[in-house]
C-alpha cells in the first residue's frame, strides 16, 4: 500500500464509520422511540393522506423508521422526517437478505 495514501485512507474510514454511526447505527433495533416513529407517519400522512400505512416501527438501522404501505410497499424514513426511500431494506451478512420480504413471508404465513 502506497504510505502517502493510508492515512487518507484511515481518515475516510473514521469518516465513514463516524457518518454511519459505527457499528450502532447497525446494530441498534429500537433506538428511535415510539413517539418519533407517530410523528414520521404524521408528517407523511399529512404530506400525503392518500398512504395507507399498515405498519410502522423502529427501523434495524438507528436513526431510521421503516414504515410498511397496504399491500406491502416498503419505506424507511429518517427519524427527522425529512427524507424518505422507498424499497426494500437487504441486511448483508454472509448473504444478502431481503428485511422487508422476510416480515411479508412471515404475514403471509400468519394467514394460511
Amino acid at each position: 500500500m502506497n504510505t502517502k495514501t493510508t492515512p487518507y485512507l484511515r481518515a475516510f474510514a473514521l469518516s465513514l464509520s463516524l457518518w454511519c454511526g459505527g457499528e450502532a447505527a447497525l446494530a441498534a433495533p429500537g433506538a428511535v422511540s415510539q413517539g418519533v416513529v407517530d410523528a414520521v407517519v404524521a408528517k407523511l400522512t399529512a404530506i400525503r393522506p392518500d398512504l395507507e400505512i399498515a405498519e410502522a416501527a423502529p427501523s434495524p438501522i438507528a436513526g431510521m423508521v421503516s414504515i410498511e404501505l397496504r399491500g406491502g410497499t416498503a419505506l424507511t424514513a429518517t427519524a427527522d422526517g425529512r427524507y424518505l426511500i422507498a424499497g426494500d431494506l437487504y441486511e448483508m451478512d454472509t448473504d444478502l437478505v431481503n428485511v422487508a420480504e422476510a416480515k411479508r413471508d412471515a404475514k403471509r404465513r400468519e394467514l394460511l
